[in-house]
């Protein structure tokens, strides 16, 4: 009986997603005046989509087959989650009034995809999950009162400078090292990793230096330099999936603001003799590159993890094993890093090209909003923090499909990690608040 319900529920899922998705497209065609519906419906029915893919998910994960009994742990986690997501569905329309609900919806579909995930992997860090998904939801609640008090947040780009600054010099001197990389700071009981919140206040600074009507050389120059020492600071610590995303993010926000192709070429030219340094340089980075060539060379050793990925991801096909019927656990760090994985051998993989196209609704959401908005400062800096987010989703699904090497990041809003889903949420508050600013006559 328990066998039949995962069969039927593996297509309930897809149906969850799709429909989810079809609305998704109706609102966006609706407002590009291609269709009519009505775009509150739609966003209620996705609604009713994401509560009933995590009241089925989690009334699987939380029977008990042998015992024929629930756990009460595991619904408590579910009944918290749906107290949380209506809480919060509720009061940022209330403090976004102009924000996109399409935008809200996505993003909360996304965390409720790791938090199942996370409850089947790991239940202590799907508990540890949803104290970091209700301080997200905290401070993006909080956030719109301190942004209209600071109005013109070009004006404290000093202070983000100095901040930056500060926690990469830290970092350097006082980092604890975590899977290769010297990237994490421990305060008492209480660790986090410096470079996630670099990498707003970073781009605070670079757009506020570079988003000027008329740029100077000393106003690329500077910034530039100030990059590169960021970015060669990280490298040496050996945070490489940071640097390349600060990399990449600097390009695109030094090429929005000039326009200038022999700029992108210098730049392209730079990331190309910088691969072949670090490769030279860096173990571990020949380990990755190894891995990522052929990782059957080494299965049992530096192809390990990406090999046993690519075994979740083929072995069952486009409807998955069904959720708790595969075996994710064996990826090392599939919480983190591989948690993609874990979704395609479950979930199937036409439900992870769902979650594909729920970020690149998310990302096609930010592009709009940075060419309605009026002020450039706030256009380049909602285009910055969105390259930001889709190269880091690009870094970590190419990775785990192996069609790029491996850089270790995570997930936006679906691995576990409280810094990093702290500062997605941060991100995309920035984000809706300028698409309230936006929507305002």
């Amino acid at each position: 009986m328990y066998e039949l319900i995962i069969l039927i529920s593996k297509y309930l899922f897809l149906f969850y997603i799709i429909t989810f998705m079809w609305q998704s497209l109706k609102i966006i065609l609706t407002q590009k005046n291609i269709t009519r519906s009505d775009i509150k419906t739609c966003a209620s029915r996705q609604y009713i989509m994401i509560i009933l893919f995590h009241v089925n998910s989690f009334l699987i994960l939380s029977f008990n087959n042998e015992t024929a009994y629930f756990d009460l742990n595991t619904l408590l986690v579910c009944f918290l989650w749906i107290i949380l997501f209506t809480l919060a569905n509720f009061v940022l329309k209330l403090t976004y009034p102009g924000g996109d609900k399409l935008m809200w919806n996505s993003i909360f579909f996304l965390c409720d995809i790791g938090l199942v995930t996370l409850q089947r992997l790991n239940p202590n860090l799907a508990h540890k999950q949803l104290l970091w998904l209700f301080l997200g939801f905290l401070i993006v609640f909080l956030m719109p009162f301190a942004l209209n008090f600071i109005k013109d947040l070009s004006k404290l780009k000093y202070l983000y400078l100095v901040l930056s600054l500060i926690m990469i010099l830290t970092t350097f001197f006082f980092g604890d090292t975590a899977g290769g990389a010297k990237n994490w700071l421990t305060i008492k009981n209480f660790t986090f990793q410096p470079s996630e919140l670099i990498k707003i206040l970073f781009i605070l600074y670079l757009v506020a230096e570079l988003a000027k009507p008329k740029l100077k050389p000393i106003n690329i120059i500077i910034p530039t330099i100030i990059s590169g020492f960021v970015i060669l600071s990280l490298v040496f610590q050996k945070d490489l999936g940071s640097a390349l995303i600060f990399f990449v993010t600097y390009m695109v926000v030094i090429y929005i603001t000039t326009s200038s192709n022999l700029i992108l070429f210098i730049g392209v030219l730079v990331s190309l003799i910088g691969s072949f340094i670090a490769y030279n340089i860096f173990e571990h980075i020949k380990i990755r590159i190894s891995a990522w060539i052929n990782p059957w060379a080494d299965i049992e050793h530096g192809g390990y993890q990406i090999t046993q990925s690519l075994f979740a991801l083929g072995t069952y096909g486009l409807l998955g094993s069904g959720l708790n019927n595969g075996m994710p656990s064996a990826i090392p760090v599939v919480e983190r890093d591989f948690i993609f994985s874990a979704i395609c051998e479950e979930f199937g993989i036409i439900f992870a090209i769902c979650i594909i196209l729920i970020f690149l609704t998310i990302f096609y959401i930010c592009m709009k909003t940075a060419l309605n908005s009026r002020n450039r400062y706030m256009s380049v800096l909602v285009s910055a923090l969105t390259c930001l987010m889709c190269f880091q989703t690009f870094l970590i699904i190419g990775g785990v499909i192996k069609l790029i090497p491996m850089t270790g990041v995570t997930l936006p809003f679906i691995s576990y990690g409280g810094t990093s889903m702290i500062i997605s949420f941060i991100i995309f508050g920035i984000i809706q608040w300028i698409c309230s600013l936006t929507a305002k006559p």
